[in-house]
């Protein structure tokens, strides 16, 4: 299987990129603005640490997984065809990013490694959902 540079959408892969990292960032600041709760919630009951860190790490990781949804599905809006190929270059390319930027401040971490390997399929769920959505919709390029 060849792939010609002339199949690529540059434009869906720029405009998934930076979706993933635009709308990760404000993940961020929600993520970080829980984890602050949590920490004045620790505080005054401090019996209650573990369950409300687990809860923070969960929401975390579900704001992360929706990010790159979301990137995958913007891509597979924008790209014509390869849908799929595009999806997993965007979900490498954007999540490539994010873990450099984890391994220059604290290393390789379990998470950071299972963060990236769980974007690529996230990203494809994206990619998956707007095949399915434009399937259903008349005059769509999918459904052509």
């Amino acid at each position: 299987m060849s792939v010609r540079l002339s199949e690529f959408s540059w434009k869906a892969l720029l405009a998934g990129s930076i979706t993933i990292i635009l709308f990760g960032l404000l993940m961020q600041l929600v993520f970080v603005s829980f984890a602050a709760g949590q920490m004045i919630f620790v505080q005054h009951f401090p019996g209650w640490a573990n369950s409300t860190m687990t809860v923070v790490y969960i929401l975390g990781l579900l704001l992360f997984l929706l990010t790159m949804a979301l990137g995958g599905y913007i891509t597979a809006r924008i790209a014509a065809r390869r849908i799929m190929l595009h999806g997993v270059l965007v979900a490498v390319l954007a999540g490539g990013v994010s873990f450099a930027q984890s391994l220059s401040v604290g290393g390789l971490t379990l998470f950071g490694a299972l963060f990236f390997i769980l974007g690529i399929p996230f990203t494809l769920l994206g990619c998956w959902f707007w095949r399915r959505q434009s399937k259903t919709t008349p005059n769509s390029p999918a459904a052509l």
